[in-house]
């Protein structure tokens, strides 16, 4: 059945199981649930090509001037794509893990800036899934509500500067203290990806226990309430139309049900291993997209440039031709590899998942590897020209790189790997079969 909510057009019958889907490779033993349905997709890789398009007659511009997109997250909203990961039991498309990467990676081709802002709101719109884990279900679909309704946006703010890299396991400096009948937030956030359109924050803060150590929780935050104030500036050699800079927390009052949870610091997040893959794959994917337009790019200048000593496109050379073929090959093959194990995830029975984070760990970091060696591989290519703004490689090549310092990050990814390995754990491929 097809319902209109006035956006885009979603499917309200999410109970299929997905044994019923095509290719799927757990016929009958898949306890999934169906999502996007196949036939809709194709519609939404054409929304996703006029939207990269959109997000690319401007990204020049936005890139030099380090200036934010507003006319993106306009287009976005116009078209329906903050909807996209929420469930289609409260109005979204529901679209899977799988659907949302490979229409991140399109977008991506346009500008990985807008992609990567777009993509952290899926992943913490959409990690939750239809069961809403980790989070009470009013809020979730309070929440749901206001992103089919309104075009909200949400992402989870985690890093600070004091902490380093939440993924080594530091502890929040922001605090939140438990005062009449509610929570009041102090501190500051940075890496806000997207600062400037962002309605609401999932925010991690310490909690001080009398009788114990500090505790770790996480707040839904409305961006709209008093003491929250932002500070977009972001002066980066990449990515510079992200605008992610600082959210500040002065004295914010939140209720008690913004609490999502309250957790010890060595303890997993009780969202589950959710979050982590679909940031991962999410991310990724936009690298994906980004090294995609490079390779389109230099391609393009191959076949246009002609040295007056040869008469003929450079791209007749065999030796330019199989380089070009070796940047094709890793954008191909980071492509799969972001695709296979998000329809993986998409298939594995839920109880499952988390035996597949090694594998989309894996994938995540040589997927953007392969991204940044694909544009590189394009720069060397284009020699001189390559360095100049009047061809978009150079942009490309800055903006790929953010892909190496997501998490995991590559030491700590090995040496787990390694580890599990040294002690007799390193699995034996089961989790993909």
């Amino acid at each position: 059945m097809m319902a209109w909510t006035g956006r885009a057009r979603v499917h309200t019958d999410r109970t299929r199981p997905c044994g019923r889907r095509r290719g799927c490779r757990r016929p009958g033993r898949c306890d999934s649930v169906l999502t996007m349905p196949v036939a809709d997709l194709d519609a939404w890789v054409e929304r996703a090509d006029r939207l990269a398009a959109t997000f690319a007659a401007t990204a020049a511009r936005h890139d030099r001037e380090a200036s934010f997109p507003h006319e993106h997250v306009a287009a976005a909203r116009a078209d329906g794509w903050p909807a996209l990961a929420v469930p289609g039991s409260l109005g979204g498309a529901g679209a899977s893990l799988h659907d949302v990467c490979l229409l991140q990676e399109r977008l991506g081709r346009g500008d990985a800036s807008s992609a990567l802002g777009l993509g952290m709101h899926h992943m913490a719109i959409g990690s939750p899934g239809p069961a809403h884990t980790g989070w009470p279900a009013p809020v979730y679909e309070a929440l749901c509500a206001r992103v089919v309704a309104e075009g909200a946006l949400l992402n989870t703010l985690a890093s600070e500067p004091e902490q380093g890299s939440p993924a080594r396991g530091g502890i929040p400096a922001t605090t939140a203290v438990h005062r009449d009948g509610g929570w009041v937030l102090e501190g500051r956030k940075t890496w806000s990806t997207w600062l400037p359109a962002l309605t609401h924050a999932v925010v991690t803060a310490r909690v001080e226990r009398p009788d114990a150590g500090p505790a770790v929780a996480a707040f839904v935050v409305d961006l709209s309430l008093r003491g929250v104030g932002r500070d977009p500036t972001f002066d980066a050699l990449g990515l510079r139309a992200t605008a992610s800079g600082a959210l500040l927390l002065d004295g914010v009052r939140v209720g008690e049900d913004a609490l999502l949870h309250l957790r010890e610091p060595a303890e997993q997040d009780p969202r589950g291993p959710a979050v982590p893959a679909w940031f991962q794959l999410t991310s990724a994917a936009a690298y994906t997209g980004c090294a995609h337009a490079a390779r389109d790019e230099v391609a393009r200048f191959c076949r246009e440039r002609r040295p007056n000593a040869m008469g003929e496109p450079i791209s007749t050379l065999p030796t330019v031709r199989l380089r070009l073929g070796r940047i094709d090959g890793a954008v191909r093959t980071a492509r799969l590899l972001v695709l296979a194990a998000a329809r993986a995830w998409d298939e594995a029975p839920v109880a499952e998942r988390a035996a597949l984070l090694p594998e989309i760990g894996t994938v995540k970091v040589q997927a953007t590897q392969l991204a940044w060696q694909a544009v590189e591989e394009a720069m060397r290519l284009a020699g001189g020209p390559g360095m100049l703004r009047e061809l978009s490689l150079e942009r490309h090549w800055r903006d790929v790189r953010g892909g190496l310092i997501h998490p995991p990050l590559e030491d700590l990814h090995w040496l787990s790997l390694g580890a599990a390995l040294a002690e007799g754990a390193g699995g034996d491929g089961r989790a993909v079969l």
